[in-house]
């Protein structure tokens, strides 16, 4: 079910996704308005926010993009972990019988 949910927004075009945050953090954008709706921005910003084209709206692009590699990877390592875990487990646990038998 989680690796379901993570492959989903590939079905989506990248270009698509990309335009997204885009209008997310523009000036006159979603977050900008969520902040003003909130009063965030004119009580403790002055002015509205410029994410656009900053390193900070990089990261966040980065780490939304490449995200589902790194959960596709670790949830590979961690069921290959697992089967080796329960392997390990049933090889001492038949050692331990045959010890014990003898």
């Amino acid at each position: 079910m989680l690796l379901l949910l993570v492959m989903i927004p590939f079905l989506t075009s990248f270009l698509i996704r990309a335009y997204a945050w885009f209008i997310i953090l523009r000036q006159n954008g979603v977050l900008n308005s969520i902040l003003e709706a909130s009063r965030i921005i004119p009580t403790i910003f002055p002015h509205r926010i410029e994410l656009l084209y900053t390193p900070v709206a990089v990261v966040i692009a980065l780490v939304y993009a490449y995200l589902p590699f790194m959960i596709c990877q670790s949830m590979a390592a961690w069921r290959n972990s697992m089967s080796r875990c329960s392997k390990q487990q049933l090889i001492w646990e038949q050692g331990r019988l045959e010890r014990a038998g003898a």
